[in-house]
């Protein structure tokens, strides 16, 4: 058996094979043998027909059979030759060079290789991120926050009393845009925390001084990205009339309070606050890290050869994306179908050379999740469904590519981590306060890019 290289370039291996009979024949004559056991013929005993009579029965079926048996073992050569299947992006069916006989099989097999990911210089890239230093005021402030979440609501009854933050209000109101009242901005029996900004701007703050039993027209402004866009960006007025303010009561940090939490002292609930507000900015940090690193990834890293097979599979994925996306644009601004196609190629090749450096640091550092991980980013899922997570939790036992999906996740996750600690960062230390509006002005800046 002869395989020959005939073509390499990039991903692309083509090899021809030349089986002469001394392969051929003993592999027909093995296949011969094995059918001569196993078929049927009208007028002889199963495995008592003439090898002859099988050959013309069959010959063409018994070729094919050969064909495909030389086949499977040239192509486990080819992969062993390549170094593993871990190197092989796709197997193409072989193709005849010559008609196929019981002395002579000729063919040749394309295959495409996984690409070598250049060397990452991860010093060149640079950021500079806040880092939150968390005084103890702050938190006090995000202590008395979780409380709230567990506070009683008990009425004030005192007529005197006007609405201030932290209160809880009881209303009706009636809201108008050019003096028709509109339906979906009328409630009764509403509860709103003072404070919350949880109503549209202005209007909590317009509450402010009001009395049980009062009544008072507001007037506020839609924001301009509000989810109702026949009320974005619009001036109404509400009638507001309320039936009653609520103070919260706080609850004990005593030792059934602390017990929910597995906690045994106060020292160790502020701890775990601590904890919990640091993870939570420092995962937001990471998430916009991951944007910035991924964009210099892609523009500096993103020129290595790629298997045509996941490029042509990614531009399937991507082009109908583009499209839609495309025409929900002005008409104006849309692009045409060539810009299209390009950008398609070129985010499709940016996704795959992405693909391939994560995976590359998950084989060299030998990254690997456990079931208990996977068992928890599952139940961390099905939770963000509320009551019905316990739904959620038998669809992804009961599907394991969706499995598989969260296990990828992770890796790429833990292969990032890697990344963070390889990059230059610099930090600056900023409060609470500070922290929030720098949170937004980086998110906001990715928007604009």
């Amino acid at each position: 058996m002869k395989i020959k290289l005939v073509k390499n370039t990039d991903c692309l291996r083509i090899y021809e094979i030349n089986c002469d009979n001394s392969i051929v024949g003993t592999e027909y004559a093995s296949v011969l043998e094995d059918a001569s056991k196993r078929v049927n013929i009208e007028g002889f005993r199963k495995g008592a027909v003439p090898l002859d009579v099988i050959e013309t029965r069959m010959g063409e079926k018994i070729i094919e059979i050969v064909s495909d048996n030389l086949e499977r073992k040239i192509v486990q050569k080819i992969i062993e030759d390549e170094g593993g299947i871990s190197k092989i992006a796709h197997i193409g069916k072989s193709k005849p060079l010559a008609k196929y006989t019981k002395d002579s099989i000729k063919m040749s097999i394309e295959i495409e290789i996984n690409p070598e990911v250049p060397a990452i210089k991860y010093e060149k890239i640079k950021l500079d991120l806040p880092k939150l230093e968390l005084s103890d005021a702050d938190l006090d402030k995000e202590v008395e926050k979780v409380l709230s979440n567990f506070a009683t609501p008990k009425r004030i009854d005192d007529p005197n009393i006007a609405i201030q933050n932290r209160h809880i209000a009881v209303i009706n109101f009636v809201g108008r845009i050019d003096d028709k009242i509109v339906e979906s901005a009328c409630a009764n029996n509403f509860s709103i925390e003072i404070g919350s900004r949880n109503l549209i701007p202005g209007f909590e703050d317009q509450m402010v001084g009001m009395k049980s039993g009062e009544s008072k027209t507001i007037k506020v402004t839609f924001p301009k990205d509000y989810h109702a866009k026949d009320m974005a960006g619009k001036d109404a007025e509400f009638d507001i009339n309320v039936l009653s303010i609520n103070e919260k009561i706080l609850p004990d940090l005593n030792e059934e309070f602390l017990g929910q939490f597995g906690l045994k002292s106060v020292e160790e609930f502020r701890s775990r606050i601590s904890q919990d507000i640091d993870k939570m900015y420092e995962n937001q940090i990471k998430r916009y890290a991951k944007v910035k690193v991924e964009e210099h990834l892609r523009d500096k890293y993103s020129d290595f050869p790629i298997p045509k097979v996941f490029l042509e599979s990614e531009i399937s994925r991507l082009k109908p994306i583009l499209e839609k996306n495309n025409q929900e644009l002005p008409e104006k601004t849309r692009k045409s179908a060539k810009d299209i196609e390009k950008e398609c190629e070129k985010k499709a090749i940016e996704n795959i050379c992405m693909s391939f450096i994560y995976r590359s640091i998950i084989t060299s550092e030998k990254i690997e999740i456990s079931k208990e991980d996977v068992e928890a980013a599952i139940m961390n899922d099905a939770m963000m469904y509320g009551k019905d997570y316990e739904k959620i939790i038998k669809m992804y036992s009961e599907n394991p590519n969706m499995r598989n999906f969260v296990e990828s996740r992770l890796q790429e996750d833990r292969a990032f981590d890697y990344m963070f600690g390889k990059i230059s960062i610099t930090r600056k230390p900023l409060n609470l306060e500070k922290m929030k509006i720098e949170i937004d002005k980086l998110f906001s800046s990715l928007k604009k890019e």
